[in-house]
């Protein structure tokens, strides 16, 4: 209101956020990978997605989830890949992979908006 004194605001006090991805907390990577892209989603940008995500497989520590699933999500990955890099891809063998990354790391932050945006991008290329 006019005249009124602003208060310190130390916080978010209430908020509407309307975003693809959020990363909080140490190790974060919504910014470095998530990029929008205008029009049609091509083969190259879903790969680009998926070494986003085993790349921060690799890294991810025992801390933030067992070395077990860890490996199997790294060799379902790069199994769905080699599946899209092939001539006619199929959506059938791809798409439960990448659901099941999403499933799998939805409470690692540092991997979540990976695989968010590798889904999102995904679901554009093959029309869903």
């Amino acid at each position: 209101m006019p005249g009124e004194q602003l208060r310190e605001n130390s916080g978010v006090i209430a908020a509407t956020i309307n975003a693809t991805n959020i990363a909080t907390g140490a190790n974060s990577h919504a910014g470095d990978v998530y990029d929008q892209s205008i029009g049609a989603v091509t083969k190259d940008a879903v790969l680009k997605k998926f070494d986003a995500v085993i790349s921060l497989l690799s890294q991810t520590g025992a801390s933030e989830m067992s070395v077990d699933d860890r490996d199997e999500l790294i060799a379902s990955a790069k199994s769905a890949k080699d599946e899209l890099s092939s001539e006619s891809p199929n959506k059938r063998k791809i798409m439960p992979i990448i659901n099941d990354i999403v499933d799998t790391v939805k409470s690692v932050g540092s991997i979540a908006s990976a695989a968010t945006a590798l889904l999102g991008v995904a679901n554009q290329f093959f029309g869903k």
